[in-house]
């Protein structure tokens, strides 16, 4: 029971929750950092998917919550 009664304050607890709209405007920072004035070019890609990837995890550990992420990123050329 001593375990139910943690795992109801780690969810309950505001503070820790996983709030989207608090997660959203940072990624979206990150793309935007990686990303500002790049064109796209194939032999890049693989450089910016490394870099908004590390870029968003240490971001997302910085918000210091008890998550483990997990990302994925794809990048492609709209056409």
């Amino acid at each position: 029971k001593k375990t139910k009664i943690m795992d109801d304050a780690w969810q309950n607890s505001e503070e820790l929750a996983f709030l989207p709209e608090q997660v959203e405007p940072l990624l979206t920072n990150v793309l935007a950092t990686v990303l500002k004035e790049e064109v796209y070019d194939e032999s890049k890609v693989a450089g910016w998917i490394d870099a908004v990837c590390e870029k968003s995890m240490e971001t997302l550990t910085n918000l210091n919550k008890p998550f483990k992420y997990i990302g994925a990123l794809f990048c492609f050329m709209k056409t």
